[in-house]
């Protein structure tokens, strides 16, 4: 589905352009792409790191220790163990490491399912 821009936003393109910033409208749209992925995988990776922290352990261990939980429903924990397996999936079909300042691009769909089911996941 093609969405057009807003007079507003291809104001700033072209501005951004005649600057000399970008030398056409697909180098920054690609530099915008990569900017907003690589503070995706940022946030994926904090998100990992604190669900690591909290619980104390690996994903592989948590994912073990609510599966094995009879006696009662955690739906908190089990709600965890959804949103950080997919952050931790998104950043392996990222290929990225926001520290490092690379990503495959072509991991925009994973980024933006799994902000989809975060984002129902936390409501």
């Amino acid at each position: 589905m093609e969405e057009s821009l807003s007079t507003e936003v291809r104001e700033a393109m072209v501005e951004t352009l005649a600057a000399g910033v970008f030398t056409s409208i697909e180098t920054a749209a690609r530099e915008v792409s990569l900017t907003v992925a690589l503070s995706k995988v940022s946030a994926y990776e904090r998100e990992c790191e604190q669900f690591r922290r909290q619980y104390g352990t690996s994903l592989e261990a948590f994912r073990t220790r609510v599966e094995v939980m009879t006696n009662r429903d955690d739906f908190a924990m089990a709600d965890d163990l959804a949103v950080w397996e997919l952050a931790e999936r998104a950043l392996q079909l990222c290929g990225g490491d926001a520290s490092m300042r690379t990503i495959n691009l072509r991991c925009w769909p994973a980024i933006s399912q799994a902000d989809r089911i975060r984002r129902s996941a936390k409501k």
